[in-house]
Parts: C-alpha cells; sequence; structure tokens
C-alpha cells in the first residue's frame, strides 16, 4: 500500500470510527426520582386555599421498577394520585409511569385514563418534545343525553429550569415536564325532528399538569389547572346539570424527604 493510500485508509476509519462513537454515545441517565425502598416525600397540597398534606414512601421496588403508597390514600395531590396508581419504571434517562389518571367534571361521574409505560419526563428529550400519547372516548348518560367525550392525554418535556425555590429550599438543574389532558364534548340531540350532533365542549386542554424534578431528590413541585368552558346551547333546550365553566387550581410542593 502506498504512503497516499496508508493515510487516506487511516483518516477514513479515524471518521468512521468517530461517527461511530457519536451514534452509540450514552443517553444521559440520572436519577431523577430516589426508588431506594422506604424512602418518603411529605408534600402540601393547596386546592382553592385550603392546604392538606400527602406522603409518598416507596413500598416496593425490583430492579428499575418500583411502587409507592399514600397517606392519606386517596391522595390530595392529583400527581401523588397518579404517581400511586401503578408502576414506575426507570429506564434511559426516562421515568415511565403506567397507571391511571382520574378525569372529574361536575355533574358527570368520574373516568379513568389508563396510560401505560408513560414517560413522565425524559432527560435526553428536547424543548416542547411530545414523549407519549393517548386517546380513547367515554359516553356517559345525562338527564336522557348521552354526552361522547373525547379525550388526548399526553406528556411534554420542557426546557430545564436553572433555579426553582420551593418552600425556601433552592433547587438547581430542575427537569420540568407536563401532562395534558385535552377534551372535546359532543351529544346526539333530536331538533325538530331531526338528530344533530351537538358540541357540548369545543377542545380544550382541560388539565395542565406543570412537573418539577431534582437529581437524587425527586418530584419537588407540581402545579395543576383544571379548566373548561361549554358552548352555549341554551338555544336548543338542552340543559345539563354541569357548570358552563370552571376552574381549580393546585399546587403541590415538597416540605420534606427521605431517601434511603
Amino acid at each position: 500500500m502506498s504512503k497516499l493510500n496508508y493515510l487516506l485508509a487511516t483518516a477514513l476509519l479515524f471518521i468512521i470510527a468517530s461517527c461511530s462513537s457519536d451514534d452509540e454515545s450514552p443517553r444521559t441517565d440520572f436519577d431523577y426520582f430516589p426508588s431506594s425502598l422506604n424512602s418518603s416525600w411529605n408534600y402540601d397540597v393547596t386546592t382553592d386555599g385550603v392546604v392538606s398534606q400527602d406522603v409518598l414512601t416507596i413500598s416496593n421496588e425490583t430492579g428499575s421498577s418500583f411502587s409507592l403508597q399514600s397517606n392519606p390514600d386517596p391522595a390530595n395531590g392529583l400527581m401523588s394520585t397518579i404517581l400511586t396508581s401503578g408502576t414506575l419504571t426507570k429506564e434511559s434517562g426516562r421515568l415511565l409511569g403506567s397507571g391511571n389518571l382520574n378525569l372529574s367534571f361536575q355533574g358527570l361521574n368520574d373516568f379513568d385514563i389508563s396510560i401505560n409505560n408513560a414517560p413522565l419526563y425524559d432527560q435526553n428529550a428536547g424543548a416542547n418534545q411530545e414523549l407519549f400519547s393517548t386517546t380513547g372516548m367515554t359516553t356517559q348518560p345525562v338527564q336522557g343525553y348521552d354526552l361522547n367525550i373525547v379525550y388526548t392525554a399526553r406528556t411534554v418535556q420542557q426546557n430545564d429550569v436553572t433555579s426553582l425555590q420551593v418552600n425556601g429550599s433552592n433547587y438547581s438543574d430542575v427537569l420540568y415536564s407536563q401532562l395534558i389532558v385535552n377534551a372535546t364534548i359532543t351529544s346526539d340531540v333530536q331538533v325538530a325532528g331531526f338528530t344533530t350532533t351537538v358540541p357540548v365542549m369545543n377542545a380544550q386542554d382541560v388539565i395542565v399538569i406543570d412537573n418539577y424534578w431534582v437529581e437524587n431528590v425527586g418530584l419537588i413541585k407540581s402545579d395543576v389547572v383544571f379548566t373548561y368552558q361549554l358552548e352555549d346551547f341554551s338555544s336548543l333546550g338542552v340543559n345539563l346539570p354541569i357548570p358552563s365553566t370552571d376552574r381549580i387550581e393546585s399546587n403541590q410542593e415538597l416540605t420534606a424527604y427521605t431517601i434511603n
């Protein structure tokens, strides 16, 4: 082999090795939710000015999967309820959740949205990157009307937060993710002898949960906004036992924690 060919071959091998190294670079996988048995987190949960407490404790740990229990049970905080409703798994920089998200409208029966291996955060995702999405439908009879509720639940990773103060404690390098539920409600109504599909609630984000996670600590803060606005269908003579609009805000903040 000539000296020139040798140099070219060496350069080519170096480029290939560099590309391979880049493609196979390990994912960031810091521990943003310690899962050692009996570790616990205390939270203040404030909902429309009323303060209550949740204590979450690791009740089971098997490999990278674990489960939490709440005191009280059921929990006061919506995110506490989600975290304790099923199994959590840490995998390649992500926290995967399997369980139920409860959705409730005043005047309607509660119903659950099932999630399976939904990333609640991803350390390696970009800002505003969707991590998970699931869509479903449920029908509820209300005073002779069938309300068809179509929903989509999704999780989204957002920009990291440089620093955040929670209950007087300062945290840095905070992961910020969201869980969002969008819903639409329609009903088939008889008008002048014809069946018409009436929009009861146009598509809107009815639940937005902002979650903040810290390495070697876990969930430090969860802000929940539940809101909706129904359409005006009074001209059709339809009267439903549901307030035309509602807004509930809830904040869950870490007050103490023990990592074993």
